[in-house]
C-alpha cells in the first residue's frame, strides 16, 4: 500500500504527517524514537527504535560513531564500520 504525504516547513524543520491509523498499526506513539536511513536519493527506510534493541558502532576510517538497531538479536554493523 503506497501513501502519498506533503512535507510542510514548521519553524525551519521539514515535517511528514504520519497517519494516525498507520501509527496505530506500527505502534508509533507521541515520543517514540525513529531513525530515517537513507537508501538512495529520495528513498528512505523508517525505523522504530523504542522498544528494540540498539547498538553502537563507529566508523574504521573517521571514528564517528552513531547507533543503529539490532538485527536478530545481534549488532551487525554496515562495511566500513565496527562496534564501538
Amino acid at each position: 500500500m503506497t501513501l502519498q504525504r506533503k512535507a510542510r516547513t514548521v519553524g525551519g524543520s521539514l515535517n511528514v504527517v504520519i497517519p494516525s491509523q498507520i501509527a496505530e498499526l506500527h505502534d508509533i506513539d507521541e515520543g517514540s524514537l525513529l531513525e530515517f536511513q537513507p537508501m538512495q536519493k529520495g528513498v528512505f527506510k523508517l525505523i522504530k527504535l523504542e522498544g528494540t534493541q540498539i547498538c553502537t558502532i563507529k566508523n574504521k576510517d573517521t571514528g564517528d560513531t552513531k547507533t543503529i538497531p539490532q538485527q536478530f538479536g545481534r549488532c551487525i554493523p554496515p562495511q566500513g564500520w565496527e562496534k564501538a
